[in-house]
Formats: C-alpha cells, structure tokens, sequence
C-alpha cells in the first residue's frame, strides 16, 4: 500500500486557501481559452520529506543512509536555495533505482514528491504510473497519479484547447476510479472540486468539497480550507447568475435521497435528472443531470437549461420533480426512483428564489 503524502495533501489545502486569499498570482488566464490554471509556484518544496523516513526506509543499508542524510538535510535547510539543492541531491540517488526492474515502493513515492516538490510534474506522472501497475486499485495511488497529471498540463502553456480537454478528461476518469474505490476519498473528491471549479462549474465543485468536507473534523485545517473554497465557489457560481441576462428565469432546488433508501448498491456514477414541466403536463420546459454521488446538492434550474424553445421565462408557476435513473435512461423506466413532484412559483431574480428540496425516496 502506497504511503499516504503528507506533501501532496498539503499541498491541495494550499491551493484552496491561495484560491480563497484572492491573489491572482496563483492564477494566469491561459492564453488559449482554457481559464484559469494553477501555478507552479503553489507547489510546496518547503516540507520536509523526513516525514516519509518512518515509513519504512532502512538506515542500516548504505544506500539508504545517504538518501536519509539528503533527507535530514532537506528537513534542516534554510533557505529556498538549499532546499532545492538537497532536492536535486536526493533526485540523483533516486533516478538510478528507474532503470530497475523493481524499484523499492518507497524509493518510488519519494522520487516522484520529489518531482512534485521541484515542479517537474511530468516526470512525477510517469513514476507514479508505475505506482499505479502496481497498485491499480488503490484509491490514493490513483489520485497522486491524477493530481500529478492535472498539475502538469496546468504547467504547459502550449497544450491546445482540445490537448487539455483531453488530458482533463484523462484525470477525471483516473480520480472516478479512486472514487469508485472509496467513495468518501476526500483527496479525490477535493481534486474533482478544483478542476470543476477550474472550467467555472462552481456549482459543481461545491457539491465535491462539501463532500470532502464531511471526512473532516469541523474545527481542522482541512476544513477550514475546503470551507473557504466553497465559500469562494458560491460567491463565483451567485456572481454569474446574477450578471447572465439569459438568466431571467430561476428555480432553486436542493436534491437528495430519502433517508430510509437504502443506495448502497447503486453505482455512483449513476445519473439523477431533475427537471420542471407545465402544470398541464407534456415534456419538460428545463431539466438538469447530475450523479447520485452528488447528492445532496443545490442545483438551480434557468432558461439556459431549456428542453424547448421556450423554456421557463414564458411560466409563472411550473411542477419540479427529481429522478434517480436506475435504468441510466433520461425517459422514466421502470425501476427508477422518484420524488415528490412540487409546484414552485419560477422567480426572475436569483435572491427571490426560495430553495425547494426534492427528496427521492419511492
């Protein structure tokens, strides 16, 4: 089993609370329409990798002798320059053990935080991918693998918009494994909220920090971190609706499932579909899809989300209903598993409109 990293962990809470600080030094606008992109320079060389010694490093070989002491060093350095001095020091024991056929797991994980800690990302992702033969379903291998993999695309300024469209969508499937692992992986779960946030689906990412959120004590850094991430992300996601003149018509809605309904066996992945129709009946004016492990999420129905050419601003008061699709099929089948269907008023302004909850549990 791969160590979990310290380094890799706190790093992520250093991007939230950097992202919550408002320094636009942590982000640039990507010249090629890909938004906003995290620098380099949030990566953190200053921890101390001794943390990992404990972990299962033998003093008594040579080798590893001279690895801890470049370690110890790192752990005792005083400036940036020697921390990246020490840095090198230990990539040079290290980069030998790759052409072995079967490098210890250990020396593995400490080369590629290495990488990480130097903002080689790239040469962290292929070490981590041999992590990742080995270990093809271990939630936190594949997430170090994702997140590596996210940091070096956000790095390379040259990808074309459909290059990072693609290796974003590389990194999802990767963190969808972890979470099909572990569903409450919170490391995973807060990197889906980050690139979510990242494309400024801001809705999105509060849904997977939220869900981070709960593997944490309420009072810990993790938290406090994630907590001003989605404080950020409403404020974005509030600024949007109130700033899109197509946003003229607006329905409020928080989803979830009944707490008597047992989902234990129902995939993650599977599709929930919320949608409002007229009163008199016929096909949905707007409607909206998202995943069951979103749930619970406030999800906000407008005229972008329309299903006909005209949607809800022609309604004064339409039904809203929400479906968990068992079926995987967007027309109702059966089996699929329903709310309570609800006559809600449509508002014209986003602070006018009250949160109705849909409870799927029948």
């Amino acid at each position: 089993m791969i160590v979990i990293s310290l380094l890799i962990i706190s790093l992520l809470l250093f991007i939230l609370l950097a992202i919550y600080s408002g320094g636009l030094s942590v982000f640039t606008e990507r010249g090629k329409g890909h938004g906003l992109l995290i620098g380099t320079s949030l990566l953190i060389p200053l921890l101390a990798l001794v943390l990992y010694l404990p972990q299962g490093l033998s003093l008594g070989a040579g080798f590893d002798m001279a690895l801890s002491e470049q370690v110890t060093n790192l752990e005792s350095a005083q400036t940036e320059l020697q921390r990246v001095e020490y840095l090198h020091s230990i990539e040079k024991i290290l980069v030998p053990l790759l052409d072995q056929s079967a490098p210890a797991d250990r020396h593995l994980q400490l080369l590629a935080e290495t990488y990480s800690s130097l903002n080689l990302h790239s040469s962290a992702v292929s070490v981590y991918e041999r992590l990742e033969q080995r270990y093809p379903s271990d939630a936190m291998t594949l997430t170090l693998l994702a997140q590596a993999m996210y940091l070096a695309m956000n790095s390379q300024a040259d990808l074309t918009p459909d290059d990072f469209s693609n290796e974003n969508k590389r990194v999802t499937l990767i963190l969808d494994r972890a979470l099909n692992v572990e569903p409450d992986f919170a490391l995973a779960l807060s990197l889906r909220g980050m690139q979510s946030f990242q494309i400024k689906d801001y809705q999105q990412a509060v849904s997977f920090w939220n869900s981070a959120l709960t593997r944490y004590q309420p009072s810990s850094a993790e938290a406090l971190s994630l907590k001003k991430g989605i404080q950020l992300a409403r404020s974005k996601l509030s600024q949007s609706i109130q700033t899109d003149d197509a946003l003229t018509a607006i329905i409020r809605l928080r989803i979830e499932l009944g707490p008597n309904l047992d989902h234990s066996g129902i995939d993650s992945l599977t599709p929930v579909f919320i949608f409002a129709r007229d009163k008199k009946g016929g096909m949905p004016l707007a409607a909206k899809k998202i995943r069951v492990d979103d749930l619970p999420m406030n999800v906000t129905l407008t005229e972008n989300d329309r299903m006909a050419a005209v949607g809800l601003i022609a309604q004064r008061q339409v039904v809203v209903a929400a479906r968990l699709a068992l079926s995987g099929q967007a027309i109702l089948q059966k089996g699929d598993l329903q709310s309570q269907e609800l006559i809600v008023s449509v508002a014209s302004a986003f602070d006018d409109a009250p949160i109705h909850t849909l409870t799927i549990d029948h």
